[in-house]
């Protein structure tokens, strides 16, 4: 399917949502899942006045918010709708969205948690945000109602553009539980909300090497299956070991998309965690990307990875990125890594590492948090 128009009504599979990996062991799939359990939609357009009721298994009349383990600035819970106005993936951002409409709780007490209680029905925060290249702005007029009664959640907002023909995608999240989602489709910049790490796990730190899984279903050259990481003052070096580095990449695909990222392997970087600061609790990146720019769109060329990309860090502020400096990287085929060596100021052994490689037209693989060892 490729996605939903406004004035459709769709039922959803009861019992079918995403538990996110540290929860697994720990509890069925009913359980504490239901408030995110999409059992149906229902939308309608007025002009451009969009109305999205999300059916749910069950909306308790209350929720703990800030619970112990949600770091200042972190969206625990989210019902929400990605719109692509123009019904076409090669523009706009993350798979081709221009907007997003939403009901969200974000959370801004201390780390250790206030664990409170609130009605959902006015704990929560409505927004029509417009989607940047790297961030997310408030953006129009929104509301919501919340229904324990009839388990419902229903969104109203004000999109520019939108028409019976765009494209519509619904997702529902609790940063502590999982997610559900109606429509398959590319993550939207999944490290502007860092998840907490789950039992058993800890966040990954300089001077780490890790270890991680290969997959056959992600590209070799996005398909991380390790990271080694050295600090040197306030220089980080980060090394991605990949299932397969090519001696060359295809550029300026034709469904990439015009001023949108192609390729990129980025670290986001806490350097205190636990503090409020930065953008949702992340503060810098150092990245290697590259960028269709609207001269080269759909003018494919095949070249080595390093003649392409830019390396650079960048400060995270409220509202997007602020590029700083430039960033070495090193490109080696016959090793199959990337590596990428830059200055992030106020890093030390105990900062927070944070790592994705991206392929705008085939996925991404997103590294957060590391298993530990056993314990006696």
């Amino acid at each position: 399917m490729e996605g939903f128009a406004p004035g459709d009504s769709v039922t959803d599979d009861v019992a079918d949502v995403q538990v996110w990996s540290f929860t697994k062991s720990d509890m069925p799939i009913d359980a504490d899942t239901a408030h995110f359990d999409i059992t149906g939609i229902d939308t309608s357009l007025s002009g451009e006045k969009l109305k999205v009721v999300f059916h749910l298994r069950d909306l308790p009349e209350s929720l703990t918010f800030n619970r112990t383990g949600i770091q200042k600035g972190m969206m625990e819970y989210r019902w929400e709708v990605q719109i692509d106005v123009d019904n076409d993936r090669n523009t706009g951002f993350g798979g081709g969205f221009e907007y997003l409409l939403s009901a969200h709780q974000i959370a801004f007490l201390s780390e250790s948690g206030e664990n409170v209680i609130t009605p959902v029905s006015n704990g929560l925060e409505s927004n029509v945000w417009r989607i940047g290249p790297r961030s997310y702005v408030t953006f129009g007029e929104s509301s919501y109602i919340a229904s324990a009664e009839a388990d419902t959640i229903t969104l109203i907002g004000t999109i520019p553009g939108i028409t019976a023909d765009s494209r519509l995608v619904f997702v529902t999240t609790d940063v502590m539980r999982g997610e559900d989602q109606l429509e398959c489709h590319f993550p939207m910049n999944p490290l502007l909300f860092p998840a907490p790490c789950g039992k058993g796990e800890a966040f990954i730190k300089p001077l780490q090497t890790i270890a991680d899984a290969g997959s056959d279903e992600l590209p070799a050259h996005v398909d991380i299956i390790g990271i080694s990481t050295a600090l040197a003052g306030e220089t980080l070096a980060v090394i991605f070991q990949l299932r397969d580095v090519p001696e060359t990449l295809v550029f300026n695909r034709a469904d990439a998309g015009e001023s949108a990222y192609e390729y990129r392997w980025e670290v986001s970087i806490d350097v205190d965690p636990g503090q409020e600061s930065g953008q949702f609790g992340l503060d810098y990146e150092m990245s290697a990307t590259h960028t269709v720019s609207p001269e080269n769109a759909d003018s494919s060329t095949t070249a080595p990875i390093e003649s392409k990309v830019e390396a650079y860090t960048s400060r995270r502020i409220e509202d997007g990125f602020r590029r700083m400096e430039e960033a070495a990287i090193v490109v080696s085929p016959r090793a199959d890594t990337i590596t990428l060596i830059g200055d992030i100021p106020g890093i030390t052994p105990d900062s927070r590492l944070i790592f994705n490689a991206y392929d705008s037209l085939s996925g991404n693989e997103h590294v957060e948090c590391q298993e530990l060892p056993p314990s006696d």
